[in-house]
């Protein structure tokens, strides 16, 4: 059965790094970063904005649409992407029904290590302080998601690949949704 993988996480928590390095291990990797989407919108609204509500909707079909296709012609898919427990009810009603399953993980590191990761990426508008503050509060506690965050503070991209591995090969981050299904 083709699975869709997604690793989430909040701003400079090693999303970026870790998809990439998996896309590339294999031979028909695709390394998908959800944030290129929000690029699409001619008129974007701050995605971090109760505002954003619709339009974060919207953009979340786009790239689970995306992602389907290309698992479904048989590619290995990493979603990259700041992709928070709020957003996989959307995320599942896409690819319910297409045989797909989803393994989830969310990436964690403590704020002071996610503010320094995120500095050089100054002009990007999910780097600024206040925005990596406010996601980093938001991935803080995730009730029966914790089961799925790997901590990334002061591990090497190795060793959290390593981790990441282990775990998907023991099944632990299958995604269940609470209720039932994906």
């Amino acid at each position: 059965m083709e699975t869709l993988k997604i690793i989430s996480g909040n701003p400079g928590s090693g999303k970026t790094s870790l998809a990439g390095r998996l896309a590339l291990e294999k031979t028909r990797g695709v390394h998908m970063v959800t944030d290129l989407f929000y690029r699409f919108l001619a008129r974007r609204i701050d995605p971090s904005t109760p505002e954003a509500h619709n339009q974060n909707q919207t953009v979340i079909r786009a790239f689970a649409r995306a992602a389907s296709a290309f698992a479904e012609g048989g590619y290995d898919v990493y979603l990259d992407g700041i992709v928070g427990p709020w957003m996989l009810p959307v995320l599942a009603s896409e690819v319910r029904g297409r045989g797909l399953e989803i393994d989830y993980v969310i990436l964690r590191t403590d704020l002071e290590t996610a503010l320094a990761r995120t500095e050089a990426r100054a002009g990007q508008g999910s780097a600024a302080p206040e925005v990596v503050a406010k996601m980093h509060r938001q991935f803080s506690d995730l009730g029966p998601y914790e089961a799925h965050v790997l901590v990334t503070t002061s591990r090497s991209l190795d060793e959290v690949a390593a981790e990441y591995k282990r775990r998907l090969a023991a099944g632990a981050l299958r995604l269940t949704l609470p209720g039932g299904g994906i």
